[in-house]
């Protein structure tokens, strides 16, 4: 069952092809970022339904991202991924006053399983509202 359009912005190519796999599992067609900068417009072609989002990337940080999404006013569910306890932090804190739906901020490494089940979670959501 396909739940819905899922894009990864991460640079690190093994959480990368982790979360594809997850994707597959749990019904998501999943296309990935490694830099933030082609966001905009990828997030215009693509519509998603779903973002997993890091916020600590080489060349840019998820941050903006949010900030993008916010202005937007999306409904795009998002979930952020942070390797670093002060990112997790920050995002909880930025996150608290905005209109997007963040939906987990995940420590990296993450548990397969809470990946897994968030995005069960969101897929069957998905499939109600529509």
């Amino acid at each position: 069952m396909a739940y819905g359009k899922l894009l990864v912005v991460e640079d690190e190519n093994k959480i990368t092809e982790m979360i594809s796999r997850i994707a597959a599992e749990t019904g998501f067609t999943m296309h990935s970022l490694e830099k933030s900068e082609d966001f905009a417009r990828v997030f215009d072609e693509l519509q998603p339904d779903v973002i997993i989002l890091d916020t600590m990337m080489s060349n840019r940080d998820g941050f903006e991202v949010l900030d993008f999404l916010n202005n937007r006013n999306s409904d795009v569910h998002v979930i952020v991924l942070s390797g670093e306890n002060l990112y997790r932090l920050m995002t909880d804190s930025l996150t608290s006053g905005i209109r997007i739906k963040v939906l987990a901020n995940v420590p990296k490494p993450f548990p397969i399983t809470e990946l897994r089940d968030l995005l069960r979670g969101i897929g069957k959501s998905l499939l109600t509202a529509a």
